[in-house]
């Protein structure tokens, strides 16, 4: 009854009564939680950045249509209704068929062999001193430096755009995952193997999960970087793809389609990066910085 009127004295006194602990599920967390302040950040922040956005586009087309930029800078009104125009011809998908399938092999082949080589320099510490100088003297070069070598292989093929990004992939992910490895705490590994674990299960139940968040990052930086890479081998070296035709645009002097396919590719490369977050903190979801109101 004390309780019953304290609740009605709060409500006519105009205040909210004490809100009260949403009820706990099975697995032991509350239902009904709203949503933790990081969403409301993460959602403010793309608001703000879809209004600069927005607004840089309005200032754009004004400057173009009033002459304060040069006639190579078409306005936005016109770069979007080419791409409205192109966006449902075989020419334009099939250009960016080339592109995502290039990277998307190159992105396979690169992390496979890169997270291999990885675990193997991790854990056998005399094909570490055996490799240390190689890949030391190998990683600083660019990747696009191997493009001359890849066309005398493989000619302007998709082939060689492949090549080329596996090998900017590959040096990233080796060094994530290494990296990744040697950051395993030794007590939990003895620990494991206290308890019984074999080899394999202490590599899967707590090697691998304790170095998936380094190599998660790793994954990430590489994907964008290989679109990057896509786009320059097709734009030096003529292979299909949406570089080789913004290299045609180019040359018979269609700018609206120049800045269509800029546009095209800067959205292509945010997707892939929105898609590898979300997957990311998906799987990660029980990492620390990657929970509800964490870092990540």
């Amino acid at each position: 009854m004390a309780q019953s009127k304290t609740a009605t004295g709060a409500v006519d006194a105009g205040l909210s009564p004490p809100a009260r602990p949403a009820p706990i599920g099975r697995d032991g967390r509350r239902t009904g939680k709203p949503k933790p302040k990081a969403v409301h950040r993460r959602s403010r922040r793309t608001r703000l950045g879809a209004t600069t956005v927005l607004s840089l586009m309005a200032v754009w087309e004004v400057a173009a249509r009033t002459g304060l930029l040069p006639e190579e800078v078409p306005p936005v009104t016109d770069i979007a209704a080419w791409l409205a125009e192109n966006a449902t011809t075989a020419v334009f998908w099939e250009a960016v068929g080339y592109t995502m399938l290039q990277w998307l092999v190159g992105v396979s082949i690169g992390v496979v062999c890169g997270v291999t080589l990885g675990f193997a320099v991790a854990m056998v510490p005399l094909l570490e001193r055996l490799l240390r100088l190689p890949l030391e003297f190998i990683r600083p070069i660019p990747s696009i430096v191997y493009l001359p070598l890849m066309l005398l292989l493989f000619g302007a093929t998709s082939q060689t755009a492949i090549m080329v990004i596996s090998v900017g992939v590959f040096f990233p992910m080796l060094y994530q995952t290494t990296y990744g490895l040697r950051g395993v705490d030794p007590v939990a590994v003895e620990t494991a193997r206290v308890y019984g674990l074999s080899t394999v299960q202490r590599i899967f139940m707590v090697t691998l999960p304790s170095a998936l968040p380094s190599i998660a990052t790793g994954l990430r930086l590489a994907v964008s970087v290989a679109l990057i890479i896509a786009m320059a081998v097709q734009l030096t070296a003529g292979v299909p793809g949406l570089g080789s035709r913004l290299v045609a645009y180019q040359t018979n002097g269609v700018y609206p389609a120049i800045y269509g396919i800029v546009a095209t590719s800067g959205l292509l490369g945010l997707l892939v990066v929105r898609l590898f977050e979300f997957v990311e903190r998906r799987m990660l979801r029980w990492h620390e910085p990657y929970r509800p109101g964490g870092a990540a």
